[in-house]
């Protein structure tokens, strides 16, 4: 799992410091305004309110950092993108503003700023994300050698050493090297990489590609015997029962592959109390990515679990229906719309979706705890019957 190392670093940067001075420059009621939102976790406000100081003091670095996160919390990419530009001039080495300018260096398939970003020590970016985005900025220029070395630098430690060689995988299997894709997810020891979902997935298509159409089916099917059992899983276990190859479709650009690296730090962010810092990387990764759902669930749930469901519903509602994540999503949006007040569309989004998927149980369950929490026993009897059957 990665953890404090990365996570002290990011937390060293993002620390807002007070900007010095703030009444005696005429900032003090847009300041205190988005000091006293942003401790609250309303991020939209606070960049507002924070766009506003700016204005009244551009060359106060501490305050430009604080309205970047902001903006990049509540999802705000266009006002962040000039936010970070500016800070990167007034304070080059910003990590927040380097992490910023990569991301949308990797969105714009801008591959030799990327690299040069990623190999800035000035920037102090930690060990895991510096090897990564640097193997997929190398993808991204045609220079595989250089970018499966950059995978294979990531030794110092056990959790370095296994995301480089699952990077590593990737990039081969994006390159159509599906036999060596297959090789190296296969892990050592019988121990397979499989560090998350993509990876399995990743796996089984490399396995499909690569003629390994028996063993790819074994997996799929013990994925479904373990509980991952969504739609997408699923239907590779029936292509592959039907005789048919299942297409590599994890990733489909270096890009891509450079938004899966700021998602996974994200989610070992989120294990830890540095939620805000989680939700800054899930951004950054659908900034890279927009169709990235994975790193969408990420970025909705930190904001439900910081209370801010306006935008967790917002963030929900992105995922389109045929996404595997829009189960989940869809359950997630009832939830905070349940917490937000909006009972009757909760019902209204959780009855719709058991119409669309008759008896799963997550929806049916939802359903019933929303109708119990609103004193309808009898709808929630109706609802947790139906689970049961």
């Amino acid at each position: 799992m990665v953890r404090s190392g990365m996570i002290a670093a990011l937390v060293a940067a993002a620390m807002a410091a007070a900007p010095g001075g703030a009444a005696a420059q005429g900032l003090a009621g847009p300041y205190l305004a988005a000091t006293s939102a942003d401790q609250n976790n309303q991020y939209a406000l606070a960049a507002e309110f924070y766009a506003k100081a700016v204005d009244r003091d551009q060359k106060n670095a501490p305050l430009l950092q604080n309205a970047l996160v902001a903006m990049l919390a509540a999802g705000r990419f266009a006002q962040a993108e000039q936010a970070a530009e500016r800070l990167a001039a007034l304070e080059p080495g910003n990590q927040i503003a380097a992490l910023t300018e990569l991301a949308i260096a990797f969105r714009d398939g801008a591959y030799d700023r990327a690299a040069a970003i990623a190999d800035d020590r000035g920037a102090r970016m930690n060990p895991l994300l510096q090897g990564l985005t640097s193997g997929w900025a190398a993808v991204g220029a045609g220079d595989y050698d250089a970018a499966l070395q950059a995978f294979d630098a990531l030794d110092q430690n056990e959790t370095l050493a296994t995301y480089g060689q699952y990077h590593k995988a990737l990039a081969l299997a994006l390159a159509g090297d599906f036999a060596a894709a297959a090789s190296l997810l296969d892990g050592e020891d019988g121990t397979p990489l499989h560090v998350n979902r993509a990876a399995m997935i990743a796996h089984i298509a490399s396995l499909s590609q690569s003629d390994q159409a028996e063993r790819a089916l074994d997996m799929a099917e013990l994925a479904l015997s373990d509980g991952l059992a969504d739609r997408q899983m699923v239907a590779l276990r029936d292509t592959l029962s039907a005789g048919q190859p299942v297409a590599f479709d994890v990733i489909g650009s270096a890009s891509e592959g450079a938004a899966m690296v700021f998602s996974v730090i994200g989610s070992a962010l989120s294990r830890d109390d540095a939620s805000r810092f989680s939700l800054i990387y899930a951004r950054l990764a659908t900034l890279i990515w927009d169709g990235y759902d994975e790193a969408r669930i990420l970025a909705a749930n930190v904001l439900y679990d910081q209370g801010q469901y306006d935008l967790a519903i917002t963030a929900f509602a992105e995922i389109e229906p045929a996404s595997p994540w829009h189960l989940s999503a869809e359950v997630g949006r009832a939830e905070a719309m349940q917490r937000a007040g909006r009972a009757e569309e909760a019902i209204e989004v959780l009855s719709s979706l058991s119409r669309e998927v008759p008896g799963e149980l997550s929806v049916l369950t939802g359903l019933g705890d929303i109708y119990r929490a609103n004193e309808r026993f009898e709808d929630a009897n109706g609802a947790y019957t139906r689970a049961l059957d």
